[in-house]
């Protein structure tokens, strides 16, 4: 049975099993080399070490390099330290997951063009966006690269960038085209009641989404073109087109 005060026992513990750290005692979870051995082996034991090596530099930075999102568990200090968060967002494989780490960095950083951008750039999700901060959520700049980096997997239903945009954003129609013309988009749902109610962006948006017709203005779900590109794109999409079109659809199908 292991002594969690017997530092010997207590770092082979931490090699042979990534929770083990979390039992070690108070004095072991304050000591550099064994808290060290244990973010190596497993990033997250970041959160069990002591006040004090949550505000050291170089125990910090071993963690987030391997798990940018160990991040939240570094001192405010440190959250602050562009070195720091710049190698916690930046993704060593290449897998585009360590952006989302920006949400943990502080205020400052998050509205660091330069960070934000490397966050996104590190992001294929929408996290990176949704955490920057305000002013530069109205970036057309940064809203592009982050649409341009984002993709939508069949299974990321509801996530979008553009729900996190300004009001000013959502009602550029460069802005919402760009974004509504990604394959499997759910972004239309969030443009300006103007550009829902322009058929060009309306079109494109059912295009890549037909279930994007739900979000279309009234008026649009009564054109007879636009509700059978959705259709054709798939049938159940019918059910967003006016009740007057859906009747002489399914009253043309009969025959």
């Amino acid at each position: 049975m292991t002594d969690w005060n017997n530092k010997e026992e207590v770092l082979e513990a931490v090699e042979n099993d990534i929770r083990a750290f979390k039992q070690a005692s108070e004095g072991l979870q304050a000591d550099k080399q064994v808290v060290m051995a244990a973010v190596k082996r497993n990033p997250d034991n970041l959160q069990y070490a002591s006040e004090e090596l949550r505000n050291d530099k170089e125990l910090i930075l071993t963690a987030v390099k391997d798990h940018g999102e160990s991040l939240e568990y570094a001192s405010e200090e440190l959250r602050n330290d562009r070195e720091v968060v710049l190698t916690a967002i930046k993704d060593p494989i290449g897998e585009g997951w360590d952006g989302s780490a920006l949400e943990f960095a502080s205020k400052e950083l998050r509205c660091d063009k330069e960070v934000v951008m490397t966050a996104i750039e590190n992001d294929r999700w929408c996290h990176a966006f949704e955490y920057a901060c305000k002013e530069l959520r109205a970036d057309k700049e940064v809203f592009l690269a982050a649409i341009n980096t984002f993709w939508y997997p069949c299974y990321a239903r509801r996530c979008s960038l553009l729900r996190y945009a300004s009001k000013e954003l959502r009602s550029d129609k460069d802005v919402v085209l760009t974004a509504v013309s990604k394959k499997g988009s759910f972004e239309f749902e969030y443009a300006s009641k103007e550009l829902r109610a322009d058929r060009e962006v309306v079109l494109t948006a059912i295009r890549k989404n037909s279930y994007n017709l739900k979000y279309a203005s009234e008026e649009l779900r009564n054109d007879k073109e636009i509700a059978l590109t959705a259709v054709k794109e798939n049938g159940a999409s019918l059910q967003y087109a006016s009740e007057e079109l859906r009747n002489e659809i399914l009253t043309k199908r009969k025959f």
